[in-house]
């Protein structure tokens, strides 16, 4: 639980909340077996590093265990209040992917990630990013179709942060074949 913790008391809640409930849930990493916190975690991370505020980064340890039926809207909202709980919830409407398997990607709800305000856009596509690593990693049989995926689908995340897009799209170039390193090649 060490690693958990974080200097915001708050957000260290929404860390231990969620640890706690996949815990309990006895959910582990399919790939490799670790405790499940790794993604919750590197969302947080990868959030902190833009520009964030504690109710955003809570919602990020949040989110995961909220789409994984986890906890749901009012545990949510009386443990870390209306705000969090609607951002959690905003979240989970996308049905963002917890794979890089095409079906799981084509469940993505673009129409609500568009419609979306910049910080859940921003939130969304760091989602998306975490799960390019992991791909990349695990499964990296997707890693051609998730990057052309990613690579097609970034344009419909125009309100994310300009940093985050510029993270992705220096992966998506680096990646062997990709549509992005092809243009950029061409």
């Amino acid at each position: 639980m060490q690693a958990l913790l974080v200097e915001d008391d708050y957000v260290s809640s929404a860390a231990l909340f969620t640890a706690r409930k996949y815990a309990l849930a006895g959910h582990l990493r399919r790939h490799n077996g670790a405790t499940f916190i790794h993604h919750p975690r590197e969302l947080a991370v990868l959030l902190s590093k833009l520009p964030h505020n504690r109710e955003m980064l809570a919602a990020a340890w949040l989110t995961r265990s909220m789409q994984d039926d986890y906890a749901d809207s009012d545990e949510v909202e009386m443990c870390f209040g209306q705000k969090v709980a609607d951002m959690v919830s905003a979240m989970r409407s996308f049905n963002l992917p917890d794979s890089g398997a095409p079906e799981t990607l084509a469940q993505t709800n673009f129409p609500a990630i568009q419609a979306a305000p910049a910080l859940l856009q921003t939130m969304a596509l760091a989602d998306v990013f975490v799960l390019a690593q992991t791909v990349t990693e695990f499964e990296s049989g997707m890693l051609p179709g998730f990057s052309q995926w990613l690579a097609q689908h970034l344009p419909l995340f125009p309100q994310a942060s300009s940093a985050l897009i510029h993270m992705v799209e220096r992966w998506l170039i680096n990646q062997p074949a990709s549509p992005v390193a092809l243009h950029q090649v061409s």
